[in-house]
């Protein structure tokens, strides 16, 4: 027995002695394509191996689920879902997750979110194109729109179709659960102390070492003299939404890739929308509907759901007007 005792002590000083020497985790990064921007992946991580390991299986994961919930492929199973309309389909944990939020945020802002805008969608594409507007096409694809006539069973994981013609558009919400599942497979590989950016939507984990949170910058304009805001976040998801890129002038006229369900035309208001959220799938939605809503109606809903902040800038007579929900300062400084 004595000979037992003396053999396990050295091996368990020699255990700790191996813990205690554990490599200092070091910064890593990657760019690469997705979703048709650059994403960025940056994780902490003691080496390189681990590493690259883990932001392989994040995009790996990312692009599989961006092969699902992208209108863009035409083989996804969101595009399938719209031609089986009108008709019932069996669909997959992924797609559901993100039309059953999609739902709940339809119902909050009254329609203002919707994902069965897609034949405005692509209608829309083809008058940017065209640099055109038509508004009889407008008019005859509207009875198309209405989250309403997308029914989610949940006993059977079905989603049924209701409207002939329609067409499934996530580019208001889909983007944030992506990179949500980006950053759900980098824990699964241990790499907790990590972030990622799709093109400004980010989904943020454990803070790096030694640090509360992540230093972000959040320009809220591409205006000259707008505000830029400087926070420090970890574990929850940031979305930005507006017209600075992705709009058409026709006739005069501003038009933002951003289309009210209601009227079927792009929003005419140029602003831009933060949200902070607890994941970025939210993030993405809210930012969409407020951009929709404008700040007083959008801020009254959001004010509905728990842990949810919001700052919109708006262009008003050549000046830039920022507004902010009550609760963003304390907001960020929780976070």
């Amino acid at each position: 027995m004595l000979r037992s005792v003396l053999f396990l002590v050295p091996a368990l000083f020699a255990s700790w002695q191996f813990a205690a020497a554990a490599p200092p985790l070091q910064r890593y990064e990657s760019v690469r394509p997705l979703m048709g921007t650059a994403a960025m992946i940056i994780v902490y991580a003691p080496t390189q191996e681990k590493a690259e390991e883990g932001i392989n299986a994040a995009f790996a994961e990312m692009n599989r689920q961006n092969g699902i919930l992208s209108d863009y492929e035409a083989d996804s199973e969101v595009t399938r879902l719209g031609r089986a309309s009108p008709g019932k389909m069996k669909i997959g944990p992924e797609l559901w997750d993100v039309l059953a939020y999609s739902e709940t945020v339809s119902d909050a802002t009254g329609g203002a979110f919707d994902v069965t805008v897609g034949p405005l969608t692509k209608a829309w594409r083809r008058m940017r194109r065209r640099q055109e507007i038509d508004s009889q096409a407008i008019a005859e694809l509207l009875p198309a729109v209405g989250y309403q006539k997308l029914k989610l069973d949940p006993a059977t994981h079905t989603a049924e179709v209701i409207a002939g013609d329609m067409r499934i558009d996530l580019g208001g919400v889909a983007k944030g659960s992506i990179i949500d599942a980006g950053l759900r497979k980098l824990a699964e590989y241990g790499l907790k102390q990590a972030l990622v950016d799709a093109g400004g939507d980010m989904a943020i984990g454990d803070p790096p070492p030694s640090s509360d949170g992540w230093k972000i910058s959040v320009a809220q304009s591409k205006q000259e003299g707008a505000e830029v805001m400087l926070v420090e976040l970890a574990n929850c998801g940031v979305a930005t939404s507006g017209d600075a890129y992705q709009f058409v002038e026709i006739d005069g006229k501003r038009y933002s890739h951003i289309l009210d369900p209601h009227t079927g035309y792009g929003v005419t208001t140029s602003r831009t929308v933060t949200v902070f959220a607890p994941t970025a799938m939210q993030a993405d939605a809210w930012a969409s509907a407020i951009s929709v809503l404008g700040p007083t109606k959008g801020f009254a809903a959001l004010s509905q759901q728990a842990n949810h902040a919001a700052a919109v800038t708006t262009l008003q007579d050549e000046a830039l007007v920022v507004e902010k929900t009550p609760n963003l300062d304390a907001w960020i400084t929780a976070h």
